[in-house]
This record gives structure tokens, sequence and C-alpha cells, in this order.
């Protein structure tokens, strides 16, 4: 797919790049909460950009994933400003709950140093970032998955797609959600939950992103 951003090699070695390394000091807590409860919602804990532990509910309330990532958060001491919750349909319960960072796929990307932004918004700024994170070799998922999870992992990755040819006049654009529920029949809900991993390294190189709560 000449569209396709994370070159499929790189995405099927993430399992194997154990070079990452495995504890920078800083842990992280990134969670893509279903909308109205009808998919998937993914909790991610990293230890640096090693994906270390993937909580699944095909189901879920906003007390279970309340419950479920303050229990993750101090199982691995991960600190409130270190967890990041997608703002839409359950996530504000959660963020405001748990006093975490909230991720809001529409707002505008992040402008870092001199650079002016070319995407269209945050989402995409994250994931052509993800695409970049994965094609160097710097992602790591050690997490327990099994077989059917690895492959959702991978064809979610695979779908990290630049939309149609790019005009430089146009900000740069990803494949919608919507195009990618009915090429593959379900939300990439891994793959938001990984890209959300973002987040933290744009926070870490501006001041301007202090408090998305």
């Amino acid at each position: 797919n000449p569209y396709q951003l994370a070159e499929q090699e790189m995405i099927e070695a993430i399992y194997n790049n154990d070079h990452v390394a495995q504890k920078t000091g800083k842990s992280f807590i990134t969670a893509d909460i279903a909308g109205q409860g009808s998919d998937k919602a993914v909790i991610g804990y990293w230890e640096g950009w090693n994906l270390v532990e993937i909580i699944t509910f095909d189901t879920s309330t906003a007390p279970q994933l309340i419950n479920a990532i303050k229990v993750l958060r101090f199982k691995h001491r991960v600190p409130q400003h270190r967890v990041v919750v997608d703002a839409d349909g359950l996530g504000w319960g959660v963020v405001s709950s748990i006093g975490a960072k909230s991720f809001k796929n529409n707002a505008s990307a992040i402008r870092v140093g001199k650079e002016i932004p070319n995407y269209k918004n945050l989402q995409t700024q994250c994931l052509y970032l993800l695409a970049d994170k994965i094609n160097q070799g710097e992602l790591y998922v050690s997490a327990d998955l099994s077989t059917d999870q690895m492959q959702y992992i991978n064809q979610e990755l695979a779908q990290i797609q630049s939309k149609g040819d790019h005009d430089p006049e146009k900000k740069l654009e990803c494949k919608g959600k919507a195009q990618i529920k009915q090429d593959i029949g379900r939300s990439p809900d891994y793959r938001d939950m990984i890209f959300m991993r973002i987040f933290f390294e744009l926070k870490n190189t501006i001041s301007l992103v202090t408090n998305w709560s």
C-alpha cells in the first residue's frame, strides 16, 4: 500500500525490539476509552517506549475503567500526570475522576520549537510520529499477548495511512476511523492506545502543554 506510513516489516518487529530500553525512570499509562461502551476499551502501561502490559475490555462502564486505571497506576507507581485518556465519550468522566490528562483527537497539532506543524489535528500528528518511531525500530511491545491480539495490533498499525496524494497546500491527513472500521470490521482501539504515547513526547518538548484536563 503506497499510503501506508509504517513499514510492514518494522511493524512485525515491534515484539522483538528488546534493544529498546525497558526502564527509563519514567512510566506512563495510555487509555483508549470506548466512546459509548460499544468498542473495546484498551489500557496500556509503558516503561519508556516498552509497552509492558495491556488490559482490554470488550464492554465496559466508566466505573470499571476508572478502577482498572487506578489499580494499574498504583501497581506500577505511575503519577497522575503521566496518565492520558481519550477524552471522547466515556473518557470525560474517567479523566475527571482520576486526574489524568485528556487527549483530544481533533485538537490543533502541537508546535514544537520553530516548526509549524502541517497536520490536520493532534491525532494525525501523533500517527505520523508513531509511524516514524516504528520505522526507526524504537517501539517495543513486551506485553504478554495472544496470537489474536498481535494480529489485531499488526493490522491496526498497518492502517496508519496518509489520505490520498498529498497536496502541499493542504494539511497532512490520515485515513479516517470510519474507513478503517469499514476495511477491517472494527475500531482500531489498540492503535489508538499506542499512538497516545506520543503525547508525552510532544508534551516534554514544550511548556505550553501543561494542563490538558
